[in-house]
């Protein structure tokens, strides 16, 4: 299939996958809060970019989201929107090409202002935001994603990485917390209640929509790294020493427990393990550090530093890697 034929078809699913009813009324504010800047009751006809189907609905290249037609509009011109959805993504694509994803991500909040209410839109906003190192915005978009119709085990997925990497990111919870926070160090941070609630909603979902044993028990251990939870990674590392016994992620989370445990001989065993299993020398040389600090005292344990270090040194031995071939399985 031609690349061509690839965008048609993707936003003609969008378009088939919507409701009769899904243009017959505004989206409120929750549906639309991060792109609904634009005015709503008056989109300005503009000429179309050379190249483009629509022949109505011109795109602003400078700004793609004041170039979405209103909902009357677009029930007035089906075709023509089902174009315009094809030239936004077209556009998307050509930013991807040059690797400019910031410049993506405009044109996917575009299209997520356009079709709200489907999860496609945000879930390729948050990839992109992802992608252009804004990872705030990108769990805003992935928590709108998995929010929607249409949501799959990626989005999930991607969701629950973006929580961990930016604990308490919410404004709500910085409000609550009642101070700033400049992100210098946001993996040090510790997860607030909201975090552990929207991560428990991803394991819910992924257990009762076919998430494998082992992608479940990775991310259990995630979070069990985060939390200092050594229930939790006891049960995920025994799970993923019968799944994966050899993957250096599986050795990593073990040498996390014994550093928990503060058991220094089975977690020089581990990182032995970890150099004959392929974990690069800069990050065997990082989890030698973290466990010789164990003869300094706990004192590491509760200032949080080893936390942000276990979780880079996860983050290392290629977790996307992983997760792709777990979800192809």
């Amino acid at each position: 299939m031609s690349h061509s034929s690839v965008v048609a078809t993707l936003a003609c699913v969008w378009l088939s996958a919507l409701s009769p009813s899904a243009h017959a009324v505004e989206p409120t504010p929750t549906q639309a809060a991060p792109v609904n800047d634009a005015p709503v009751n008056s989109v300005p006809a503009r000429p179309p970019l050379a190249g483009q189907l629509s022949s109505k609905f011109g795109i602003d290249p400078a700004n793609p989201e004041a170039s979405v037609p209103t909902l009357q509009q677009a029930n007035q011109n089906p075709l023509e929107f089902g174009y315009f959805l094809q030239d936004l993504i077209e556009q998307a694509d050509t930013a991807q090409k040059k690797n400019d994803w910031r410049r993506v991500a405009l044109f996917y909040r575009a299209v997520a202002k356009a079709v709200p209410d489907r999860a496609k839109g945000w879930s390729k906003l948050c990839e992109a935001y992802q992608r252009a190192g804004d990872p705030e915005r990108a769990r805003r978009a992935c928590r709108y994603a998995v929010e929607r119709d249409g949501a799959e085990l990626q989005d999930f997925l991607r969701y629950s990485d973006l929580i961990l990497a930016t604990p308490g990111a919410t404004e709500k919870n910085t409000k609550a917390q009642g101070k700033s926070d400049d992100g210098s160090n946001p993996q040090a941070r510790a997860l607030t209640d909201e975090d552990r609630r929207e991560l428990d909603g991803v394991l819910t979902h992924l257990k009762a929509n076919g998430g494998t044993e082992l992608v479940i028990s990775h991310l259990r251990c995630e979070i069990g790294v985060k939390t200092k939870n050594v229930p939790e990674l006891e049960a995920c590392t025994t799970a993923l020493k019968r799944l994966a016994p050899q993957d250096p992620k599986t050795i990593v989370f073990a040498w996390s427990l014994a550093l928990l445990k503060g058991r220094v001989d089975e977690a020089d065993r581990l990182i032995k393990a970890a150099k004959q299993a392929g974990v690069v020398v800069p990050n065997v040389e990082r989890m030698e550090q973290l466990t010789s600090s164990l003869g300094g005292g706990p004192g590491v344990f509760r200032r949080g530093l080893w936390i942000a270090a276990a979780i880079a040194l996860l983050g290392a031995v290629s977790w996307f890697v992983l997760r792709r071939r777990a979800v192809a399985a």
